[in-house]
């Protein structure tokens, strides 16, 4: 706790170590990068003091000295409330856009079953062993988030961007990669255990993600012909069940392309059924976060101006070099520098 705020003689909050660098780092970051967000979100958080937008709550708080405190949070305005009883007691209040507190700094409330569907990144700053406590932790991001109004961000509501906004980040060390890699076995083992059959259930309300990066969802009526054009195909029975044709072709690519409407699916329904019986085919579905990324290259308003443009046109120009060898003379040279060094040893 000291790492992240302390208190002074009278009992007034400092920031500590962690609670400096956090304010330093998200300032340098919010100032050099303008276009980080849609205008109207940059305008939000520059609304926002830096202090008001971080806060923490430890066991010490729930104890008595930092609830009770008369040293509230942020403003001090009569429903000002304490760092603990926002964070484990309002969470409407939290996931308000009204409420400043976007990141939280915490010694145990991801233990205590806290009520906060809205938690996209988990950033660990200490190392631990426990699965079951890492289990908990990963836990509080892995609920479906909620809008303003406290809707549920389902697939009835975001049947294209479900998994897109309903992504969870974990920033930890090296001591997660075993951990994650079960977790990851896990989750494709319970997914494996649930679909047996390519009926036409299998297919309804999965979403395609298309080589141009776009989502489909699967109506009742496409699942229906899907199912239809696969028992056509001889790639399943009447109950579902891949038959040996479909292993067949498969192997010897020579799957046969889905018919009318259901042409451009034929890659993801056909890599919907190998999934029955292939659990590889589904690794795309947790990305690493440890791959290299490249973050898009926001252009501002000074690349257009004049001044930069001429120097632009000045630098960006690429050279090429040629250098040429005459292989005799440099033939020569070698022949004449190894007699000399004969001389020398010689002598």
């Amino acid at each position: 706790m000291a790492n992240y705020r302390k208190y002074d003689e009278d009992g007034q909050q400092l920031l500590g170590r962690y609670g400096e660098i956090f304010e330093q780092e998200y300032m340098a970051e919010l100032n050099e990068q303008q276009n980080m967000f849609n205008p109207d979100y940059m305008s939000y958080l520059g609304s926002i003091a830096v202090k008001d937008t971080h806060t923490g709550y430890f066991s010490i708080d729930k104890k008595g000295r930092a609830v009770n405190s008369e040293t509230k949070r942020g403003s001090d305005t009569a429903d000002d409330i304490s760092a603990y009883d926002l964070i484990l007691k309002n969470k409407e209040r939290l996931l308000s856009l009204d409420e400043p507190v976007r990141f939280i700094f915490s010694h145990s409330a991801l233990r205590e079953g806290w009520d906060n569907p809205n938690v996209f990144q988990i950033c660990s700053l200490r190392q631990s062993n426990s699965i079951s406590q890492k289990r908990q932790e990963v836990g509080r991001g892995l609920r479906l988030c909620v809008d303003s109004r406290g809707i549920r961000q389902d697939g009835d509501v975001l049947p294209d961007e479900l998994h897109k906004v309903n992504r969870l980040t974990v920033i930890a060390s090296e001591g997660y990669a075993s951990f994650v890699s079960d977790l990851q076995k896990d989750i494709r083992a319970d997914l494996y255990d649930r679909p047996m059959r390519a009926d036409m259930e299998f297919f309804t309300g999965k979403i395609f993600t298309m080589p141009d990066g776009t989502k489909h969802t699967v109506t009742t009526a496409e699942a229906q012909d899907i199912y239809f054009q696969l028992r056509m195909n001889g790639y399943i029975t009447k109950s579902g069940e891949v038959t040996e044709l479909f292993h067949t072709d498969l192997q010897g690519g020579t799957l046969k392309p889905l018919d009318d409407d259901l042409q451009p699916y034929t890659e993801q329904v056909y890599k919907r059924v190998q999934s029955i019986f292939d659990p590889k085919v589904l690794d795309d579905m947790i990305d690493d976060g440890s791959k290299p990324q490249t973050p898009e290259n926001k252009l501002n308003d000074n690349f257009a101006k004049k001044e930069f443009q001429e120097l632009w046109h000045r630098i960006n120009h690429k050279y090429a070099y040629t250098v040429d060898f005459d292989s005799e003379e440099h033939i020569g040279k070698v022949d004449g520098f190894e007699t000399l060094m004969q001389l020398v040893n010689a002598e």
